[in-house]
């Protein structure tokens, strides 16, 4: 490697960002270089490296102020890097362990050492497009690590190409997408099955008690308790009455078994006509009421069909979990026709499936499942429906039509397989499509 420039000294630290003195002609004097990266040096979004303990800290150019005649820039960390004999970067991994001090130098990265640093590794990823100011350094993602983590995509485009290509690295994967508007059933028909109002079938019976109170509950305050109530004795009383529940040492109002509609009616007529003459009925008509009306409602029978009651939740998991895969590894969930009333419900029980299934299937063959929720803060409520359905965290940003995805790998720590031929090691870096840090190009 040749002589380094210096362009740069250290005149302050943070937690994840260095403070610079820039050397104005220092960086003027890269700006004819032949490499894009080293020309770039004092740009906005441009890489930089700076010495600590032997080590090289790799940042990016985040912004300049002029002050006291002293340009200061910005500058957030990305991550740090081995340092090879001839000074160059080598081993980079996400995170700072040894902060630089103040007085370090700052010199310009390399189109090279750029490529080792975005482009990593020659293992299993999906490129999403190339890295700032170069053409050719690959921004790539190593899907299995990336997708072991919460994480949220904001853009006007970009995730059905995204998944398209975790999917060819993966055709044996499981994938649940929510799309609230029907957007994909297009974009996935010869890689997917699209399940909407037609043909979804959601037995009403999976739903536990938190989510039968969101869909049959109107009332608020201390009326909704009262009714709550109401509902989680009758529920109970009519799961304990179905004929799968023999054998079973306990039934409660969540236990996932069929019953009968006309049982909870039944049952809500009968507790309602054990009042005295003095009380008042109100809650239990109320309840009745809503049942009734959902019973009736042509466009919530793919939940409340009298048909569902003998149903197994074998064959709804396999069909919407997608096992066996057969060449079709997502479902897309559309919600567009789904009353809004119901979609947080119908939502926190697709949720809870999914977790549930990773939970209680530790002894079975691994399956990796994701889901994707469109555009989240649509539907996803700022209070809890189900305690279990916190298995997926939701960022919530939209300026414009988003492509808002919210993931969750839905397996716990313990259980979380990888993908197949895939191991897991170390985080490949982020990048943040429209930012002129660390941006990348989608292609």
């Amino acid at each position: 490697m040749g002589q380094e420039t210096v362009i740069g000294e250290v005149v302050g630290v943070t937690a994840g960002h260095l403070r610079l003195a820039v050397d104005i002609a220092a960086t003027s004097s890269l700006k004819d270089n032949p490499d894009v990266v080293i020309a770039s040096a004092g740009m906005l979004g441009s890489l930089i490296k700076v010495e600590s303990g032997g080590r090289w800290v790799v940042a990016t150019l985040r912004g300049i102020t002029w002050q006291d005649n002293v340009a200061i820039a910005e500058v957030d960390l990305v991550g740090e890097a081995g340092m090879t004999g001839d000074r160059s970067i080598n081993g980079f991994s996400r995170g700072v362990g040894t902060y630089p001090r103040a007085g370090s130098l700052a010199y310009p990265m390399t189109s090279a050492e750029s490529a080792r640093v975005f482009s990593g590794e020659d293992r299993p990823h999906i490129q999403i497009g190339v890295v700032y100011p170069t053409t050719s350094v690959r921004a790539a993602i190593y899907f299995d690590t990336f997708l072991s983590k919460n994480f949220a995509i904001v853009g006007s485009t970009g995730t059905a190409l995204i998944l398209h290509r975790i999917i060819e690295k993966a055709p044996e994967g499981h994938v649940v997408m929510i799309d609230p508007h029907g957007e994909y059933a297009k974009a996935f028909e010869d890689t997917g099955m699209v399940f909407n109002v037609d043909n979804l079938e959601l037995p009403y019976w999976l739903l536990n008690l938190e989510e039968h109170c969101e869909v049959l509950l109107t009332s608020e305050g201390a009326a909704r308790d009262m009714d709550r109530d109401i509902l989680a004795r009758c529920l109970q009383m009519a799961r304990a009455k179905s004929v799968y529940a023999q054998g079973l040492a306990a039934v409660t109002t969540d236990t996932p078994i069929p019953y009968l509609l006309s049982v909870l009616v039944d049952t809500l007529q009968s507790e309602m006509g054990k009042m005295a003459e003095n009380q008042n009925a109100t809650n239990y008509m109320r309840i009745r009421g809503k049942l009734d009306q959902v019973m009736r409602d042509p466009r919530q029978q793919f939940m409340f069909d009298r048909k569902f009651a003998h149903d197994s939740m074998a064959d709804f998991m396999a069909r919407m979990l997608r096992l066996p895969v057969d060449g079709r590894p997502i479902s897309v969930i559309d919600l567009s026709g789904v009353p809004t009333s119901i979609v947080s419900a119908v939502v926190s029980v697709l949720s809870r499936i999914v977790f549930d299934f990773a939970v209680w299937s530790r002894g079975e063959r691994k399956r990796p499942v994701m889901l994707i929720c469109e555009e989240a803060h649509r539907y996803i409520p700022n209070r809890t429906i189900s305690r279990t359905a916190r298995c997926a965290t939701f960022w919530n940003a939209s300026p414009r039509k988003a492509a808002n995805m919210a993931c969750r790998w839905a397996l716990s720590r313990s259980a979380r397989p990888t993908w197949p031929k895939v191991h897991c090691r170390s985080a490949a870096p982020s990048f943040r499509s429209g930012s002129t840090t660390n941006a990348t190009r989608i292609s």
